[in-house]
């Protein structure tokens, strides 16, 4: 026979395999009270085990972005020195940039309450590295936000079956809620973190389109009106996210605003470039006036 305690551990053992299979994010969840996580979309958050970091002055908050942008990539100095500065060097240029990774270093060293990590191990050497081609982030790209949002807004959209709509739209209402204002909010001074802000922001308005689209096949019209209204005031000449945000005011009995709408964007496309709406929009308009727009079909 098995000792009890011996049974107790089998026992012990099968429900956590069990809880493992039937909630595959039972480790992560268990791990996360020490996790470090790197947010920037919106102003620039570190947190370990839920709890921020004071993530310092401006300057050394750019170089923390610019080290964000590439996780575990080797950036050379004189990138650096370039990226943070431009043509307004400092007297010393490398040396500043030394004192700013310095404390950087500190930055990250410290635990969420404030205290600095020991556990044996040069955990400041293990996060921002130094080697003779340049400073290394080493960083889990899982960990910062923006790489988490890219990989979830990427869905396929060939549009096949109710299931992969239903899924599809899932995952990019969960990359969308990760965005808690402009990406690298405050840190746009920085050319570079300026051009990778648009980018993102690039990034956000395309999932945003195709979760407009995913809606409309899943005949969710008021989800796709509350969500692009403010979206086509800023973005007006975005032709298809207009001809999303028209489809759903007509498949919610709005038919006059949705022309309304029409009419805006044609008026502003002819100020702003002296240019018509395009086939795909003017054929909505069309397809509204004469009440004979349907929403399109997902396979069974």
């Amino acid at each position: 026979m098995l000792a009890i305690s011996e049974l107790g551990k089998r026992i012990l053992s099968t429900r956590t395999a069990f809880r493992r299979e039937t909630n595959p994010h039972i480790d992560s969840e268990d791990s996360e009270k020490d996790a470090t996580r790197y947010s920037v979309l919106g102003s620039l958050v570190i947190k370990i085990g839920g709890n921020a970091l004071p993530p310092g002055p401006p300057r050394r908050q750019e170089l923390l972005g610019l080290l964000i942008m590439r996780p575990g990539q080797v950036v050379p100095v004189d990138q650096l020195v370039d990226e943070l500065w431009g043509e307004c060097l400092p007297l010393r240029p490398t040396a500043s940039l030394h004192t700013y990774v310095s404390k950087l270093r500190k930055t990250l060293a410290l635990s969420g309450n404030g205290e600095y990590v020991t556990n044996g191990t040069n955990f400041q050497d293990s996060v921002l590295r130094f080697s003779p081609r340049g400073y290394q982030l080493m960083v889990d790209p899982e960990s910062v936000d923006s790489h988490v949002f890219e990989r979830k807004a990427s869905v396929d959209r060939s549009f096949r079956t109710t299931t992969d709509v239903e899924r599809s739209c899932m995952r990019l209402e969960e990359s969308l809620r990760m965005w808690r204002g402009v990406a690298y909010s405050g840190l746009t001074r920085n050319p570079t973190l300026e051009s990778e802000s648009d980018r993102l922001e690039l990034l956000r308005i395309n999932a945003v389109e195709s979760l407009a689209d995913f809606y409309l096949l899943a005949r969710k019209p008021d989800l796709v009106a509350s969500h692009l209204t403010s979206e086509v005031q800023k973005y007006p000449f975005r032709e298809h996210l207009v001809g999303c945000f028209m489809s759903a005011l007509y498949h919610l009995g709005r038919q006059a605003e949705a022309l309304d709408v029409y009419e805006q964007t044609r008026l502003q496309l002819r100020s702003a470039f002296g240019v018509q709406p395009g086939e795909e929009l003017r054929g909505i308009y069309q397809a509204i006036l004469q009440q004979d727009l349907h929403f399109r079909q997902a396979n069974a």
